[in-house]
Parts: C-alpha cells; sequence; structure tokens
C-alpha cells in the first residue's frame, strides 16, 4: 500500500524485490499488486518496480474527478500492461466514519 511504501521511506523497489522472491517460490502464478496508490507518480513508480497490478484509490476526490483520475490512470497502465483496480467510491467504515 502506499502507506507500506511511505514506511520505507518512500522507496517501493525494496517491498518489490522482496515480494518477488517470495512469488518466484510459490508453486502457482503470483501477480504482485500494489495497494491503495492514491498519487499517480506512486503508479508509474510501481510499474518501474515490477508491480503487476495496483489499486488506485482516488476516492478522496469528488466524484467526477475521481473519474477523470482514474480514466487517465488506466489509460497510462494498460498501455504499460499494469492491470488497475480502482475505488470509485468510498467505502465506508473507515477513519471513525460510518459504514455506508
Amino acid at each position: 500500500s502506499e502507506n507500506a511504501v511511505a514506511y520505507h521511506r518512500g522507496r517501493p523497489r525494496p517491498l518489490a524485490r522482496a515480494a518477488a522472491e517470495v512469488a518466484e517460490q510459490a508453486a502457482v502464478p503470483v501477480s504482485l499488486h500494489l495497494d491503495h496508490v492514491q498519487s499517480t507518480e506512486l503508479l508509474h513508480r510501481a510499474a518501474d518496480c515490477g508491480f503487476s497490478s495496483a489499486m488506485f484509490d482516488a476516492a478522496r476526490l469528488p466524484y467526477t474527478e475521481n473519474l477523470a483520475a482514474t480514466r487517465a490512470a488506466v489509460v497510462w497502465a494498460h498501455e504499460r500492461g499494469l492491470w488497475l483496480e480502482a475505488e470509485l467510491g468510498q467505502v465506508g467504515g473507515k477513519n471513525g466514519e460510518p459504514a455506508l
């Protein structure tokens, strides 16, 4: 997640390398997924570090801006063969907010 990357001083590459090492030992195909990426800058860095998918989370933006940011992220990601999951609304129950 973006928080995990921040905890590691903003460096996604060591996380990707560690996860890739474990994935290589798996008996089944494994994808490297970076969850809840809020910045396009980190999304771009994640692709460069070997993540094969990401969850782009622009839910902090008003809905129409979220759609536009997500659309741009999808186009960018798909041009590079990266799978993208997105959060187009908000999931309740976070940060003291009531569950929806």
